[in-house]
């Protein structure tokens, strides 16, 4: 199949943690330089563009590192940021998203700054959320109403928001938030590699509730293998294959859904791609294991 016949988006890709899972098994907290993140945002715009995506919005330190990698490929997407780091921001505002991870760490006072800068700046959120049951207890007792409307407390459901995960959401929590139009991003391969529970894809579906894909910090990128998990999955979690369709949900995250590319997904068909963009992607991945295993 040819990469032209494809138009994918990757809702979000962690460049630094999905090198460190692919090459380190998993180590994490490891500090970089700028040179080191423009590496890995031009790694993972690269290593996207191989699997046929077209639009990506890349974990970054340095916003400039991802801005500059999409271009350098003619991607779509923004730079993600840490919603604990935001220095590197200034001017940036209608080129980045603030990634909000694991909301109990966060003070009451700050997630306030947060939403009041996201509505005034105009800055899309991405916010970790029902990703365990663990994450979602915590907050019910820090704050003493249920998470979903906690985030509706807080006014991040007025904003530009995505929640990355859902994983333990159910009908009262989907039915809020398509209330909202706030949107999903699910992650099944990474769910898969970090033990999380399984997403109901029908139940999210019949919610009316926008969602997309994201490989997050899985470190192979495959978004026709996203849906194929994720589809999968439900139909086990429900006893039932008609639950979902492989076509209807390749709908919504390919602009060229067709029986072609449903056959492609099962049949696992590769992508062809040239090949110095392979040769790239290998170099970039030597340089980067060089420079990072003096750190592990």
């Amino acid at each position: 199949m040819q990469a032209k016949d494809l138009h994918f988006k990757n809702f979000y890709y962690d460049t630094l943690q999905s090198f460190l899972n692919c090459h380190f098994e998993g180590k994490q907290e490891v500090a970089i330089t700028q040179q080191e993140d423009t590496l890995l945002c031009e790694y993972a715009a690269l290593k996207n563009l191989l699997a046929g995506v077209k639009e990506v919005n890349l974990s970054c330190h340095y916003v400039r590192s991802a801005l500059d990698a999409l271009k350098k490929y003619n991607m779509t997407g923004k730079a993600v940021v840490d919603g604990e780091n935001l220095g590197d921001v200034e001017g940036y505002e209608n080129c980045i998203i603030i990634h909000l991870k694991y909301l109990p760490r966060y003070g009451e006072n700050q997630l306030q700054e947060l939403s009041m800068y996201s509505g005034q700046k105009k800055v899309p959120l991405l916010i970790d959320f029902g990703r365990s049951l663990d994450e979602l207890g915590t907050l019910d007792k820090m704050y003493g109403t249920s998470p979903t409307h906690f985030l509706e407390d807080m006014g991040f459901l007025d904003r530009d928001c995505t929640l990355l995960g859902g994983n333990y959401l159910d009908k009262e929590d989907l039915s809020l938030l398509a209330m909202y139009s706030a949107r999903l991003a699910l992650t099944p391969k990474s769910d898969m590699l970090q033990g999380r529970g399984f997403t109901n894809l029908a139940m999210i579906k019949n919610s009316g509730i926008e969602f997309n894909f994201a490989s997050d910090d899985f470190p192979y990128v495959n978004m026709l293998s996203e849906v194929n998990w994720a589809c999968g999955q439900t139909a086990n979690l429900l006893c039932d294959n008609t639950a979902v369709t492989r076509g209807e949900i390749l709908e919504k995250i390919t602009t060229s859904a067709s029986k072609r590319l449903e056959k492609a997904m099962l049949s696992g068909e590769g992508i062809s791609q040239p090949q110095e963009l392979k040769e790239r992607l290998l170099w970039l991945e030597k340089e980067l294991v060089n420079k990072l295993k003096e750190k592990i």
